[in-house]
């Protein structure tokens, strides 16, 4: 979700700037992905693709992303079967990365992954480091509901990936 900040700026802790560099890092390695993945659904197959895009994107000195990025446990997230329609879609079905969608009210909203199939939109949510999951699962049910508000004739289904752990949650 995005929020616009409208006064001042709030000081991270040194932690906390580590951490919200690496989801910024991890989210912009996976905003790569920003179609169907052109190989199989093979943790291996996926750790090479990431693997490329990853040696081809900026660092941040604030992390060392060799140390704190594990690739293989990402490439066995996106290859869990609760996972896999956000990644290997089917024919027609159409995918966006950092869309932005707004509520009735103006406020902005952005999906890190929404696929459109002819009958169902899927919003995936990318999460790193320990979190509170029932905010999580708050954010991807308010972006539901959103979405089917928007297309009232498609089945929405929100997926939770927890990148660094291997946890995928269904919402």
């Amino acid at each position: 979700m995005v929020r616009r900040p409208t006064e001042s700026k709030v000081l991270l802790s040194p932690t906390r700037k580590r951490a919200a560099a690496l989801g910024d890092f991890v989210h912009r390695l996976l905003a790569r992905l920003d179609g169907p993945l052109d190989c199989r659904c093979n943790p291996e197959e996926v750790h090479a693709l990431l693997q490329k895009i990853f040696l081809s994107i900026s660092k941040n000195p604030d992390i060392d992303t060799g140390k704190e990025t594990d690739i293989r446990t990402m490439a066995r997230t996106i290859c869990h079967p609760v996972a896999r329609p956000l990644f290997w879609t089917g024919a027609g079905d159409e995918t966006w990365v950092e869309k932005e969608v707004a509520d009735s009210s103006g406020e902005l909203f952005r999906l890190d992954r929404l696929v459109k199939g002819q009958n169902t939109l899927w919003v995936g949510e990318y999460k790193t480091g320990s979190r509170a999951r029932a905010e999580d699962r708050r954010q991807v049910s308010r972006y539901l509901n959103l979405l089917s508000q928007l297309y009232p004739d498609h089945e929405t289904k929100g997926v939770i990936l927890y990148l660094d752990q291997e946890v995928i949650e269904e919402i």
